[in-house]
This record gives structure tokens, C-alpha cells and sequence, in this order.
């Protein structure tokens, strides 16, 4: 199946950013509920903040031996549930566009 690189901004080889569009503030607050135990299930902590209906996600990647490990896993997982709750993900000026 091909593997699909998530659409967040990377600010640098450490850090992974996406910001999504909710329906409204209680839609946005179960958005942030799943992600914060997602994280707390992966065990890979991701910075999550909100405002009304926006939440931005930013989550850190690994350094092993000084080569950086992207963990795309979690990105991917927010963003199949942002698509099946219709959520909008707003576009970023990475370099993954």
C-alpha cells in the first residue's frame, strides 16, 4: 500500500507542525481530547494548543546518534481522524508541499 508523508510543516529536523480547522470549539475539544491521549498511548509527547475551533499540533521528532528519526506516525494517525471527522488541516509552506 503506498505510504503517504503527512502534510505538516517542519520548522526543523526536530520539530513537526499542522494546524487544523475544526466545526466549532466542541468539535476542536474532542479533536484535542483524541490527540492527547493518542500521544499519551504512543508515548511521544505532542504540544497541543487551541483557539476556538483551531488546534495546531506540534510534535518533536527523536535524535539518535545525531541522526534525526522522523516519527510520522502519530502525524499520520491525527491526520486519518482529522479527514474522517471533517476536520480541515490548513495548508503549510513546509517543504513537504
Amino acid at each position: 500500500f503506498p505510504v503517504t508523508i503527512p502534510d505538516w510543516e517542519m520548522l526543523d529536523h526536530r520539530e513537526l507542525t499542522a494546524e487544523y480547522i475544526a466545526k466549532d470549539h466542541r468539535h476542536a475539544e474532542q479533536f484535542v481530547s483524541f490527540i492527547n491521549k493518542l500521544s499519551e498511548q504512543m508515548d511521544h509527547f505532542a504540544l497541543v494548543t487551541q483557539d476556538v475551533s483551531e488546534v495546531t499540533v506540534k510534535t518533536s521528532t527523536s535524535d539518535v546518534n545525531g541522526l534525526t528519526l522522523l516519527d510520522f506516525k502519530l502525524a499520520l494517525i491525527i491526520d486519518n481522524y482529522a479527514q474522517k471527522n471533517n476536520i480541515e488541516q490548513l495548508r503549510m509552506r513546509g517543504n513537504f508541499n
